[in-house]
């Protein structure tokens, strides 16, 4: 089924105006779908477009910040997925490190931005709409990424040859910290490379060309270090020590998520396991770990992936405020030691979640003309739920529509927690809170919250109620029958979908 594939854009960092502060005196002609697709055809342009109605509860500068937000997420989920279709492609698969590399670049990024943007806003007064569109020529685009992953080669070389200096001298503490400092920069070369795929540009020669010099840096590392890296404690000490090497600033509050695995965002006994040995590994050497999200200044996130008798642990420790990376690590653990110590390191029912992400992702075509969000009271990356604790949800979206919440659970079920759920004018932009709660009970493993929204409302599905809630007999197909084949007429139509991953484990 041929996917439509939105990309958005993240533009306030690069111009310092928001959308309210510079729009068109007069009515420009992209607002009519049609003639949008004649300015900026989608075969040469990478473009966004968002309309809403201005509601009573918010200033046109309040409602243009929250764009830029949408766009941002939108972004990331726009490029996720081209490259989910790209590392399909059997030219990939068969260069397993290009196809692991363009991966696990993917997943760990969590910030993605597009520089040589052009952006546009005009606000109806009369009608109190406002409408704002961001553009770039792909080609361009891609030049400017290509260069840059260049440039970050000549940097990573530069400080190669620092470190070679530094061991000659036996200055192994400068020789560590040149081969360390590389580790941020081959994130980053991996962020430009998401860009560079998205928009298939010569992917698999870039990438190439930075496992080439990641297998340097990583070979003379292990010259100065003898890491013995037998157990979780192990692993977590030396990741926690080459951040050390990179982070100088200990006072800065950091904020640590849960390890997931793979591309799949589900986490698991090691990730929660691990979570709490890297903290204490931290704040071991001096820094300040912090549980409060919103006090800290760096976020570390992380990805751990499969690899023959291994599992390659990936994190990246990112300054919140720019969304630049300024540390990075990344060490194995032999799978037989968590076999051992019975540390489940995927959930049991994770073939069957990759299954339903993959149904879900390739069967919904979604339009430009609506936004949603929605998360948990724990946030929205990297979920785990223990036992005994309560699932609240919220959302909003950037128009009216309607709104259908599907939970599919651990052990298969699939249970219709709200549906044709009116989302009015004067709700357009809030964060509404979604009823039922949740305990989290058994059985335990991964799940998947699922939320559809569209400007018309939805069929019924087939349901059964067991236990007070609505349990859908429907098949996948049928429940995604009222998102598929959807063309947009213009810029009022709208349908769109989000899910996210909770993993749920016994009380630790």
């Amino acid at each position: 089924m041929k996917k439509i594939i939105l990309f958005s854009f993240f533009v306030s960092l690069f111009f310092g105006k928001s959308f309210a502060q510079n729009y068109a005196k007069s009515e420009p002609n992209w607002i009519n779908y049609q003639q949008r697709n004649i300015n900026y055809p989608k075969a040469n342009y990478l473009v966004s477009f968002i309309s809403e109605e201005l509601n009573s509860n918010e200033t046109l500068d309040e409602a243009s910040d929250r764009i830029n937000n949408e766009l941002r997420s939108q972004l990331a989920e726009g490029i996720q997925v081209e490259i989910k279709t790209v590392t399909k492609l059997d030219v990939v698969i068969e260069n397993t490190e290009v196809y692991n590399l363009i991966n696990k670049s993917n997943v760990s990024v969590s910030e993605i931005k597009i520089s040589g943007l052009k952006e546009e806003a005009y606000f109806d007064k009369k009608k109190k709409m406002y409408y704002t569109i961001a553009y770039a020529e792909k080609k361009a685009v891609l030049e400017t990424y290509t260069k840059s992953i260049d440039l970050k080669l000549l940097e990573i070389d530069s400080n190669l040859e620092k470190a070679k200096k530094y061991s000659q001298e036996n200055d192994k503490k400068n020789a560590l910290k040149s081969y360390f400092a590389n580790l941020p920069i081959f994130r980053e070369a991996e962020k430009d490379l998401t860009i560079v795929t998205a928009l298939d540009g010569d992917y698999i020669q870039l990438a190439s060309k930075i496992n080439a010099k990641k297998t340097e840096n990583e070979q003379q590392t292990a010259q100065l270090i003898k890491s013995e890296s037998n157990t979780i404690n192990d692993v977590a000490f030396f990741m926690a020590t080459s951040l050390s090497f990179q982070l100088d600033d200990k006072t800065q509050p950091i904020e640590i998520e849960n390890f997931t695995f793979a591309n799949t965002h589900a986490a698991s006994e090691f990730s929660r396991l691990f979570k709490k040995i890297f903290s204490l590994k931290l704040s071991g050497l001096g820094y300040n770990v912090v549980s409060d999200s919103k006090a800290a200044k760096i976020k570390i996130t992380g990805t751990y992936w499969e690899s023959d008798l291994m599992l390659d642990i990936i994190c990246s420790a990112e300054n919140k405020q720019t969304t630049s990376i300024v540390g990075s690590s990344e060490n194995s653990l032999k799978k037989t030691y968590l076999e051992q110590n019975n540390i489940a390191y995927k959930a049991q029912n994770i073939k069957n979640v990759i299954s339903l992400q993959d149904s879900l992702e390739n069967q919904t075509e979604q339009s430009e003309g609506i936004a949603i969000n929605f998360m948990t009271n724990k946030g929205k990356n990297n979920l785990i739920f223990e036992q005994g604790d309560t699932l609240k949800l919220y959302m909003k979206a950037n128009k009216a529509c309607f709104v259908r919440f599907i939970y599919y659970l651990a052990d298969g079920s699939k249970v219709l927690l709200l549906d044709n759920y009116r989302i009015n004018a004067e709700d357009v932009g809030k964060l509404i809170k979604i009823e039922p709660e949740f305990e989290c009970t058994p059985p335990f493993g991964t799940e998947i919250l699922q939320l559809n929204a569209q400007t018309t409302p939805f069929y019924n599905l087939d349901t059964k109620k067991i236990d007070g809630y609505l349990v859908i007999q429907s098949n996948i197909a049928e429940i995604m029958s009222n998102l598929s084949g959807f063309k947009p007429v213009n810029n009022e139509d709208g349908k769109a979908q989000k899910s996210l991953v909770i993993t749920t484990l016994p009380k630790d």
